[in-house]
């Protein structure tokens, strides 16, 4: 927002809050779609549709707030997804793990799930900001090189696409639908 938009203080607050307000209201439309459809394929589509968006980042320039301002608001929906569905998913493996080894382990699923989540967050920071200061962006005073906006940008956009894409391909063919769920629920309830 300050190296490539030139985005005011104000101006970036207003883009964080409308990122976030679209999580929240994405939350509740991702969660109904998934109960039409299966979880993972919904979530796959939400990421689908944030590679989309992410893929107009590179032709951004100076001054398109309201352009990112429409991505923000459309990468904030499928944030809302990412929140709601890989916990949902997560609890119908932990069910699964409890009828397959008959043992309780959903706290220590969660648990790694939890700690996961945090060592991707501090890796990505790990990765990002001493590239960017390669690059020589590591100061927002400091004029950003045509070079180091690009590295920008692929980390903003760029990298995130690849990932999601991978985690597409891992997730198209999950095995765990509301049929299989619904069977392992009711032989769990027969064992108690």
């Amino acid at each position: 927002m300050t190296h490539i938009l030139g985005a005011s203080d104000t101006d970036q607050a207003a883009l964080l809050f409308i990122y976030f307000l679209f999580a929240v209201i994405g939350i509740q439309g991702w969660v109904w779609l998934a109960r039409l459809y299966t979880k993972h394929s919904v979530w796959c589509l939400s990421m689908i549709m944030a590679c989309a968006v992410f893929l107009t980042v590179p032709f951004l320039s100076a001054g398109d707030i309201v352009a990112f301002g429409v991505i923000c608001a459309l990468t904030g929906l499928t944030l809302g997804s990412d929140l709601a569905l890989p916990p949902a998913i997560q609890a119908d493996c932990a069910d699964w793990d409890r009828f397959r080894f008959r043992k309780e382990r959903t706290g220590t699923l969660f648990a790694y799930w939890s700690m996961s989540t945090k060592l991707a967050l501090g890796l990505a920071v790990g990765f990002a900001f001493p590239v960017l200061s390669w690059f020589g962006l590591d100061d927002q005073t400091q004029a950003a090189s045509n070079l180091s906006k690009m590295a920008l940008v692929v980390i903003y956009a760029l990298i995130p696409i690849v990932l999601k894409l991978l985690a597409i391909l891992l997730m198209r063919s999950f095995p765990i639908g509301p049929k299989q769920h619904l069977a392992i629920d009711r032989r769990l309830e027969s064992r108690a």
